[in-house]
């Protein structure tokens, strides 16, 4: 009965150390490609970068940026005009008429 026991357990440890082994031998396949797949992605994301930098400078260097916001703020307040109010002693904002 104890020869059995010591049999049982033999293949049982065999066993655990056979599953051990084609685990770590799949650890050690996934990490190689995760480290493939990262360098990959890594190269794909510094030449996207590399292509949007020249798109961008030469995007920058065709002509200057120009801030439309800006220059219609500077119309308006150039289309106003600053009065003094003696009643209330105040200035005053009037729209001039061109």
């Amino acid at each position: 009965m104890l020869e059995f026991l010591l049999l049982i357990l033999g293949v049982n440890c065999l066993t655990f150390a056979y599953f051990g082994y084609k685990f770590m031998q799949f650890r050690k396949k996934e990490k190689y490609r995760t480290q493939e797949l990262n360098h990959k992605v890594q190269c794909m994301l510094n030449q996207m970068q590399r292509e949007y930098q020249s798109e961008r400078q030469a995007e920058l260097s065709e002509k200057p940026a120009t801030n439309i916001f800006r220059e219609h703020v500077i119309d308006e307040i150039s289309k106003q005009r600053l009065i003094y109010d003696e009643e209330s002693g105040r200035y005053i904002r009037l729209r001039q008429i061109k």
